[in-house]
């Protein structure tokens, strides 16, 4: 397609865009997207009026890259129809409505914040398992408010201390040295914060 070739032969202009454009550049790619699939009849996988709009809104957090944003639309349609194939979508479609911001804004972060995502992951998953614990041992568990917390308070709550402590003297050099590298995965930190901010 036009977008795959000029993002090969040319990626250094498409680094270099303006944020303000980047919103043209998700709708261009969305534009091929569905010439691709306009001489079949719309299908489960195919996008509606107010999913346009939820990636006009989500699309100033979304790298400047054609390639990474057809990804997370490839993502964001396999997802969605894994979605609907488990809950009927006819049935309660305003909670439709709900969820699917909240699948493409998960998507987005996982896709161009791994780093980020799985830190959050991993202390999700230390926060239940200590639950599950006190639960066993019939203690109460002090960081039960967890369950209550938006993504945002619970990053920097309970994450964004130990993503950045760089330290690490009880692992080895290599390992320190792996960690580092690891952080070029990740996308402009101040960008994944506006965007746990953003609530729409």
């Amino acid at each position: 397609s036009f977008v795959e070739t000029f993002w090969l032969e040319d990626s250094k202009t498409v680094a270099r865009l303006a944020p303000p454009l980047l919103g043209s550049l998700v709708a261009l790619v969305m534009v091929a997207m569905s010439a691709k699939d306009a001489d079949r009849s719309p299908g489960p996988d195919s996008f509606v009026g107010e999913e346009h709009t939820l990636f006009s809104n989500i699309s100033k957090y979304m790298m400047p890259n054609p390639r990474k944003i057809k990804r997370i639309t490839n993502l964001y349609r396999l997802v969605r129809l894994v979605y609907d194939r488990r809950c009927d979508p006819h049935r309660d479609s305003s909670k439709r409505l709900k969820m699917l911001p909240r699948l493409l804004a998960w998507i987005v972060l996982c896709e161009q914040w791994p780093l980020h995502m799985a830190w959050v992951l991993q202390k999700l998953q230390d926060f239940r398992q200590r639950e599950m614990r006190q639960t066993l041992t019939r203690k109460p568990f002090a960081n039960g408010a967890f369950h209550s917390m938006s993504l945002h308070d619970f990053y920097f709550a309970h994450v964004d201390h130990m993503m950045y402590n760089l330290n690490m003297d009880h692992c080895p050099v290599e390992l320190q040295q792996r960690y580092r590298r690891a952080f070029q995965l990740d996308w402009d930190r101040e960008v994944f914060e506006c965007l746990l901010v953003d609530e729409n």
